[in-house]
């Protein structure tokens, strides 16, 4: 199955709800380009639970409780899948054919408790799932290794690794959106702070957030 991107460009008129953590852009849609040159495997979503938390819950049924919250039942099937497909799979990366200046193209993933960067090749497939956690925040779940995204202060530098997945684990939640393909992601308790990537390596880090930068500007391909 050929590889499929949704790609958006940032215009003068672009606005920030910093509250719910998502950036608005106009509907520039230039994933013609992208969807003619690459050529990847659709990443598939893995049966639920994705998470199951020390708590005994897990991610699906925290998405179903909140938009149900006085149901004491189990989830009806149409419900169920509703969150199914809210908790869906992608790659998080940036490519060459919509960011020209970029030096190569690379998907985002993870090795040995290390949020890394790979280069773009056939055979790689670093696919990230979006999650529900506590108090209506979103997580961001690696499937190789079934960690989750996590930025967190040593002393004075604030850095970024994976962990596992932690139902109420403040450095796990992000600010993401699945409607815009180019954004920044920030984190949602260390505001102001976005995932910033420095080449293809193990040189992710934790950058005051910038649109002027474009290693901070993340297309999720689906």
């Amino acid at each position: 199955m050929k590889f499929t991107s949704a790609v958006a460009v940032v215009h003068a008129s672009s606005s920030f709800d910093r509250a719910a953590g998502i950036v608005h852009l106009p509907s520039i849609d230039r994933g013609a380009e992208a969807r003619a040159s690459l050529n990847h495997t659709r990443p598939a979503c893995l049966d639920e639970p994705t998470i199951v938390y020390s708590n005994g819950s897990n991610s699906t049924y925290e998405c179903w409780r909140r938009q149900f919250p006085s149901f004491n039942v189990d989830m009806p099937n149409n419900q169920m899948d509703n969150c199914h497909a809210a908790n869906v799979c992608f790659y998080i990366g940036n490519d060459i054919h919509t960011s020209a200046t970029l030096p190569q193209s690379y998907f985002l993933g993870a090795e040995n408790s290390r949020t890394v960067t790979f280069p773009w090749y056939q055979g790689r497939w670093p696919v990230w799932k979006r999650v529900d956690m506590e108090f209506g925040n979103v997580g961001l779940y690696y499937y190789t290794d079934g960690t989750c995204l996590d930025a967190y202060w040593q002393r004075d530098e604030l850095k970024v690794h994976q962990w596992t997945c932690e139902f109420g684990n403040r450095n796990q939640w992000w600010r993401y959106s699945l409607h815009n393909s180019l954004q920044l992601f920030e984190h949602a308790v260390h505001t102001g702070w976005c995932l910033q990537t420095n080449g293809i390596g193990d040189n992710v880090q934790m950058i005051r957030c910038n649109w002027g930068i474009q290693e901070q500007q993340r297309r999720l391909y689906w």
